[in-house]
């Protein structure tokens, strides 16, 4: 499994395992899908009809999601392989809705940045729309600050408005960028601001959760990306009086998540599926740039969550990798947390950064997301999982030692 999510398999398959899941329907007679389900340990049947006339695997960078949504008393489980549609998974929804049952969840796991990118001549015609829009707004803003008999108040609404908008020009024209160490919290101190002048909504707070020494490794421009339209959700919906949350928080081990929660009317599943449908941003509830918040996420290799119920609000997230200076990975297999935890202070002491894992499943995953230099699996930690964990990663080329008694012989400084 690729450490930008280039597959969906393990942890989907785990997923549908733990729940239950057994009912595999085709919406697709495609070859590249059934080949794909069948790899994933789910009976899929015969090869649909017409698999000998071609089909092949998926094309490489084709669009994979996983859509979570309760309907009824079912929960459904949609696959998105290659071009198309894959399967319905089904299962009771006891196995999954969250309590209370009447709550209505979304999670859009984008998996991989697609392939299926407008055409050469489409993307140039976008391109060359972002630069002339571009143009237009700075021009504005001179003749903003040229106007006389306006007060600040006033002015500041409209100035930010445009601000906000050619800052989307500049990321739609730059790209995602090369990811780097980010430090967030100036970052999202600015874009709060910069939305609550573009608002002119002064009656709404804006609160915001990051410490000062929160550094992200991603991509700048796509983080701005991702906030500034969220934030024009929230801002659009949010009523008067209440308040917003903006968060940079842990989000497990070399993992952040940053959030942008409102106070709204919230969305029940078909009004989310409505706004976070291609072609629709910008109508249905809080629909305002949904298309480029799912780019975001995509570029930032995220997936994008929306958390939402009628009557509560909506959060909106994306999960980025924390900044790690460089320092090579290390990964940790150990159930025992005051133990990991005394191993993880003198591995980082000798240089590395430790990715922790309490079973051999999650671990398995982290070798192949974390890019990990040197395995370790700790005391305790025994039986075929491990063995089979260990067999992995010496087949990645990861070396893979068990902790002893005294822990110390196996803590390898990294090389330089």
């Amino acid at each position: 499994m690729s450490t930008q999510g280039h597959t969906v398999a393990r942890p989907l398959t785990a997923w549908m395992s733990s729940e239950g899941f057994g009912s595999v329907t085709f919406l697709r007679r495609d070859l590249g899908t059934w080949r794909a389900v069948q790899r994933w340990g789910i009976d899929a049947g015969e090869p649909p009809w017409g698999a000998l006339r071609g089909g092949g695997e998926p094309k490489k960078g084709a669009h994979r999601s996983l859509e979570l949504r309760s309907s009824g008393q079912r929960a459904c489980s949609l696959i998105h392989l290659g071009e198309g549609l894959a399967a319905w998974v089904t299962s009771p929804l006891a196995c999954w809705a969250p309590s209370p049952a009447r709550e209505e969840m979304l999670s859009l796991m984008v998996s991989e940045a697609a392939d299926d990118v407008p055409s050469t001549s489409e993307a140039s015609r976008a391109s060359t729309a972002a630069h002339d829009i571009r143009n237009q707004l700075s021009l504005a803003l001179l003749r903003v600050e040229r106007l006389d008999g306006v007060s600040e108040e006033q002015l500041s609404p409209l100035r930010g408005a445009l601000r906000s908008g050619r800052s989307m020009c500049n990321a739609f024209l730059e790209g995602a960028g090369d990811h780097a160490d980010v430090a967030l919290r100036p970052l999202l101190e600015e874009e709060v601001r910069a939305a609550m002048d573009s608002s002119g909504r002064s009656n709404i707070s804006a609160s915001l959760r990051c410490g000062g020494n929160v550094f992200a490794h991603t991509s700048e421009a796509s983080v701005r990306r991702f906030v500034q339209n969220a934030l024009l959700n929230a801002f659009a919906v949010t009523p008067d009086g209440s308040g917003l949350r903006i968060e940079a928080t842990s989000a497990g081990p070399g993992l952040l998540e940053i959030s942008v929660s409102d106070e709204g009317p919230g969305m029940d599943s078909a009004a989310v599926s409505a706004a976070f449908t291609l072609g629709t941003s910008g109508r249905n509830s809080t629909g305002v740039g949904s298309e480029s918040l799912m780019q975001a996420a995509r570029d930032l290799n995220s997936k994008l969550y929306v958390s939402t119920s009628q009557g509560c609000g909506t959060r909106i997230s994306v999960h980025v990798r924390a900044a790690r200076s460089e320092r090579p990975v290390a990964l940790l297999l150990d159930r025992d947390p005051l133990r990991s935890t005394k191993v993880t202070g003198r591995l980082e002491e000798l240089g590395w950064w430790v990715v922790c894992a309490r079973t051999c499943a999650e671990g398995a995953g982290y070798l192949d997301r974390w890019d990990a230099s040197l395995a370790l699996i700790g005391r305790g930690t025994a039986g075929g999982d491990a063995s089979e964990f260990q067999r992995a990663a010496l087949e990645l080329g990861i070396p893979c030692h068990g902790l002893s008694a005294t822990e110390e012989p196996e803590l390898i400084a990294p090389e330089a």
